[in-house]
């Protein structure tokens, strides 16, 4: 989640083994951040639940709230509730120093005694951007995207490049805006999922288990063997439905806006 001056923006994503992933949704909650109403609303959208493909309802397993701008104490006040921090929902700061992990050890050093992670956005990004060339489904890294999201999702997705600087005389490399007041939203939430990611540290190899013993067989039917019964020839993919999104090789289309 985001925090901004008149509103929450919010990407849940999936992810899966080798780090591929799946934007499954992205709201904004429009509404003073200094109300109950709109941290009421947030409550609410983090108790979606997604179906996944084989019948099973999925909830948000982890989330992160950016602590940055001008509702540090309600984000704060948000995230220490104690049935909140048992549904894992922790208070972020992205902080932007090169090599730093994606997220460093938590702390309670702040005013709400709240537990919060540092985030090590830089990191993030370079995982991040290297993930958005991937080109296909199935490889690690590779990101899926709705077919309804705008170029101003993509816009703002890719609104950052990595520019040579020189601190203390020694040259390093950091992410800046592409052009001066370009909405980088879709970015941040990224970085705050890998963020969310990495503190929950699944193991796929074992959810993937859980998985095939929870939730029945593939109801597909079996491939029909050939008359002399020799080789066996698979049944025809089905083809997707709706509108086919641009492979995520789509970066490079975004590079030089």
């Amino acid at each position: 989640m985001d925090v901004q001056e008149d509103r929450l923006e919010v990407e849940i994503i999936g992810w899966g083994v080798d780090n591929e992933s799946w934007s499954l949704k992205y709201q904004v909650i429009h509404g003073d951040p200094g109300t109950k109403e709109v941290w009421n609303d947030l409550d609410d959208l983090l108790e979606t639940r997604i179906l996944h493909a084989r019948g099973m309802e999925m909830p948000v397993m982890c989330a992160c709230v950016d602590s940055g701008g001008h509702f540090a104490d309600e984000v704060y006040s948000f995230c220490k509730k104690k049935q909140r921090q048992g549904r894992r929902i922790y208070v972020v700061r992205g902080g932007s120093v090169p090599w730093k992990p994606v997220i460093g050890k938590p702390s309670k050093n702040n005013s709400h005694h709240a537990k919060m992670f540092l985030v090590g956005t830089e990191t993030a990004k370079d995982s991040i951007f290297s993930w958005l060339k991937v080109e296909e489904a199935g490889q690690p890294g590779y990101c899926h995207f709705p077919a309804h999201y705008t170029d101003d999702y993509f816009n703002g997705l890719t609104s950052e490049k990595k520019v040579p600087q020189y601190k203390k005389g020694r040259a390093i490399k950091v992410y800046v805006p592409k052009k001066k007041g370009i909405r980088n939203e879709p970015l941040d939430l990224r970085v705050y999922n890998l963020a969310a990611l990495k503190i929950l540290n699944p193991n796929f190899k074992a959810l993937a288990l859980r998985m095939e013993r929870i939730t029945p067989k593939s109801t597909t039917p079996a491939p029909e063997k050939s008359p002399d019964n020799g080789t066996v020839n698979p049944p025809p993919a089905p083809k997707p439905k709706g509108k086919k999104r641009r492979r995520s090789g789509f970066v490079n289309a975004y590079k030089d806006r």
